[in-house]
C-alpha cells in the first residue's frame, strides 16, 4: 500500500512523455550502471594533473635542486642589487643554512639592517641605534624566514613543521604543486614548486597588513646546488614589487656567530650645549597634537609634531627651502590602506633646545594639508633621549639615554617594539590586547579592525557614529563608540596604569595599520595627557604619573559639527545626522562668519573645540554665510557619544 503514492508521483509527473512506469525503472538502472562503470574508468581518462603527495613533491624538488649536495651546504653569502621604481639599493645577506640564522643590510641613501640570531629578531634602522622586536607579527616571521633558510622543507630534522598538499594551480602555460608549511612556533605560508623543473617558483604568506609574496627565477648552479639570480618581492595580485639581481654567491664562507647578533649600541652622536645633563623646552599641545620647536640645519624653528610611532619627516616646502637633496625614493605606509612615495633627502644637524645631532635620513612627502612647514619627528629623539612630557605645563625634557635614572612614585609599565613604536599589553573592557603607544595620534583609543571584529566590539560599545581621518597611506575610517575602562600591565601582568570612557574608534579597514592582525589597538594623546609621561628606550618602559587632568570626562563634540579651516573662516566639513546643527539645517559647505559674536578667523582649533565641548543645554550662536546674506543660528549642545 506504500508504493501506490510512489507510483502514482512517477506516472502523474511522466505522464505527458508516454513512458510507463516499468520503462523508468528499467532505464534507471541501466543509467546506475553506466555512472559506475564511468567512474571506474575516470582516472584513465582524465587528463587533468593529479596532485603527488607532499613527500613526492619534496623529494623531487630537492633532487632538482641539487639532492645531497645540499648537505655539505653550511652557509651563504649572498649580494644583490635591488631595484624599484629607477632607485638601486645593494643587498648583503648572510645565511646559516643549518640553524636558520640570518642577517640582511640594505645600503642605498643609507644603511639598515635586520636579523635573526636563532631566538629572536631585531632591527637596525637608518637611524643607527638597533633594538629587539618583541611583537608577535616579527616572531612569527623570523621563524618562517628561519625555517626558509634553513632549508627545512627538505631537512625536517633541522626545524620542526607541519605539511599539507594544497593542490595543484594552473597560471597560463604553467602549473605548480602548492605545499603549505607551518613551522612549530611560525605561521602558514605557501611554496609553490614548478611541476616541469620541480623548482621553488615563490613562498607567499599571510603577513600582518598583506600578502606577501616571494617569486624565483633565473636558477644557476653553485657548488652543486640550484640557487635563484632573480627575485620579485612584493604584495600578491599587485604589480607594485621590487626585482632583486644576485651579483655574486658564495658557499660555506666562514662567519662568526657573533655576525647574527644585536649589533652593538653605537657611540652618542649627541651634543648638549654649556655642558648641560638634559634640556627641557615648552611645547604646545593643539587638538591633542603635541607641537615642539625644532631647527634642522641652523634654520627654524619649525614646528613638528612629536609622534612615537613615527620618525622625521620633512614636507616639500621645508625640504626646497633647506635645499636638499634626494638621494633616493622609497613607498612608506602607515594607518591607510595605501602607500606613499617619499624622497629621502640626509639632514645635518637637528636642534631640539640645547641638544642637537646628526646626520638624520628624512623622508620628503605632504602630511600636514593646512601646515605645509610643519614636521614630524619621533625615533631620532627616543633613541638617544629619554623623553619627559609634562602636560601640566606643557614642558618636554629630553636626558640622554645613559644618563636617565629615575627616582618618582609613577606607575612603570614594560613595552617591547612593534617595528618603530612601543607596543604594551593591556585590556580593554576586559578583553586583553597589545596596544602600540603613539603620541602622534590625536585621539584617544584606536581598536584595530580584526580585533575589534574578533571580540564584537562594534556591538559591545554601540558604536554607530561614523569617523574619517588621515594618515600615512591615504585616508582612515570606521565607527566610534566608547570603552568602559582601558588598562596597561606592569611587569607582573597586572594593571598598572587605568583610564575609564575613552572615546573610541573602531576601525574598519581591510588594510595598513589600522587593519593589522596581531595589534589589538592604538593608545593616542586623549589617554597619554592625563599623565606626566616619560619614554625610556633603553629600559623599554613608559613611566605615568597621574596628572591634574586625569580622570577628566572625555568629551565627544557636542555640536554635531565638522569643521574645516578655510582661509579666514570655518567651513562645515561634515554634519552629523540627527545632532543640534542637522536639526538645525546645517549643510556641508556652509561657512561659519561668528562663533558667540567671535570672528571665525580669531578662533582657532582649540577655541572651537572648547566651545563645542561645553555642558548639555549651553546655547551655542552661529553665523552663517548663506548666498550674500547672513544667517542666525542657535546651537544647543547636547550629549551625542
Amino acid at each position: 500500500m506504500y508504493k501506490l503514492p510512489r507510483k502514482a508521483f512517477v506516472y502523474n509527473y511522466l505522464m505527458p512523455f508516454n513512458i510507463t512506469f516499468r520503462e523508468v525503472i528499467r532505464s534507471t538502472i541501466l543509467s546506475i550502471g553506466s555512472i559506475g562503470i564511468a567512474l571506474w574508468w575516470a582516472p584513465y581518462f582524465d587528463k587533468r594533473p593529479q596532485s603527488p603527495d607532499v613527500e613526492t613533491v619534496l623529494t623531487l624538488s630537492k633532487a632538482a635542486s641539487g639532492g645531497d649536495s645540499w648537505n655539505q651546504i653550511h652557509s651563504l653569502h649572498t649580494t644583490r642589487m635591488s631595484q624599484r621604481g629607477g632607485v638601486k639599493r645593494q643587498i648583503d645577506e648572510w645565511n646559516d643554512v643549518h640553524t636558520g640564522r640570518y642577517v640582511v643590510s640594505v645600503q642605498s641613501f643609507f644603511t639598515e639592517a635586520r636579523g635573526y640570531d636563532g631566538i629572536s629578531s631585531w632591527l637596525q634602522p637608518r637611524l643607527g641605534q638597533s633594538y629587539r622586536l618583541g611583537d608577535d607579527d616579527s616572531r612569527l616571521s623570523s621563524v618562517d624566514n628561519a625555517y626558509q633558510v634553513a632549508r627545512a622543507y627538505w631537512f625536517q630534522d633541522r626545524l620542526r613543521s607541519t605539511r599539507q598538499i594544497l593542490g595543484i594551480r594552473v597560471e597560463g602555460a604553467r602549473s605548480f604543486d602548492v605545499v603549505q608549511i607551518t613551522p612549530e612556533g611560525g605561521r602558514p605560508f605557501e611554496i609553490w614548486f614548478d611541476t616541469s623543473t620541480h623548482l621553488i617558483d615563490r613562498f607567499v604568506e599571510q603577513e600582518a597588513e598583506q600578502i606577501s609574496e616571494i617569486r624565483f627565477s633565473d636558477y644557476r648552479p653553485i657548488r652543486g646546488v640550484m640557487l635563484p639570480y632573480r627575485i620579485q618581492v612584493g604584495r600578491a595580485g599587485s604589480d607594485d614589487h621590487e626585482i632583486e639581481t644576485v651579483t655574486s654567491i658564495e658557499a660555506n664562507a666562514p662567519i662568526s656567530d657573533t655576525a647574527f647578533s644585536l649589533p652593538k649600541p653605537e657611540a652618542p652622536d649627541f651634543l648638549m650645549d654649556h655642558g648641560k645633563t638634559s634640556t627641557t623646552i615648552p611645547f604646545k599641545l593643539e587638538n591633542n597634537v603635541i607641537l615642539i620647536p625644532v631647527r634642522l640645519n641652523g634654520q627654524g624653528p619649525f614646528w613638528a609634531d612629536f609622534a612615537t610611532g613615527g620618525s622625521l619627516i620633512i614636507q616639500p616646502k621645508v625640504a626646497s627651502r633647506l635645499h636638499l637633496t634626494s638621494g633616493t625614493t622609497e613607498k612608506s605606509y602607515g594607518g591607510g590602506e595605501s602607500f606613499v612615495v617619499s624622497g629621502v633627502s640626509m639632514v645635518d644637524r637637528i636642534q631640539i633646545g640645547d641638544a642637537s645631532f646628526g646626520k638624520i635620513p628624512a623622508d620628503v612627502f605632504s602630511i600636514f594639508d593646512d601646515a605645509p612647514e610643519m614636521l614630524l619627528v619621533g625615533q631620532e629623539i627616543l633613541l638617544r633621549f629619554a623623553v619627559r612630557l609634562d602636560f601640566d605645563h606643557k614642558l618636554m625634557t629630553l636626558t640622554p639615554l645613559s644618563n636617565f635614572k629615575y627616582s618618582g612614585h609613577g606607575n612603570i609599565v614594560p613595552f617591547h617594539f612593534q617595528d618603530n613604536q612601543p607596543e604594551v599589553l593591556g585590556e580593554v573592557d576586559g578583553v586583553a590586547g597589545v596596544f602600540t603607544v603613539d603620541t602622534g595620534d590625536n585621539g584617544s583609543l584606536l581598536l584595530i579592525a580584526p580585533f575589534a571584529k574578533k571580540y564584537n566590539f562594534y556591538n559591545r560599545l554601540n558604536a554607530h557614529i561614523s569617523y574619517g581621518g588621515k594618515a600615512v597611506g591615504g585616508g582612515t575610517y570606521g565607527v566610534m563608540g566608547r570603552a568602559g575602562r582601558v588598562s596597561f600591565s606592569g611587569s607582573d601582568g597586572r594593571p598598572k596604569v587605568e583610564v575609564k570612557g575613552p572615546i573610541t574608534r573602531l576601525s574598519m579597514q581591510q588594510g595598513g595599520f589600522d587593519a593589522n592582525r596581531y595589534v589589538s589597538g592604538n593608545i593616542g594623546v586623549g589617554i597619554i595627557k592625563q599623565f606626566n609621561v616619560t619614554f625610556d628606550y633603553a629600559r623599554q618602559r613608559i613611566i605615568f604619573e597621574k596628572n591634574r587632568q586625569y580622570g577628566v570626562p572625555d568629551v565627544y563634540n557636542r555640536s554635531g559639527l565638522k569643521l574645516h579651516a578655510h582661509g579666514t573662516r570655518w567651513t562645515v566639513e561634515e554634519v552629523e545626522l540627527g545632532g543640534p546643527a542637522d536639526t538645525l539645517g546645517f549643510v556641508v559647505g556652509d561657512e561659519i562668519i561668528t562663533i558667540d559674536g567671535k570672528d571665525a578667523s580669531a578662533i582657532n582649533r582649540d577655541a572651537l573645540n572648547h566651545m563645542f565641548s561645553q555642558k548639555p543645554g549651553t546655547v551655542v550662536t552661529i553665523v552663517l554665510l548663506v548666498g550674500k546674506s547672513n544667517r542666525i543660528c542657535r546651537l544647543i549642545l547636547k550629549e551625542i557619544l
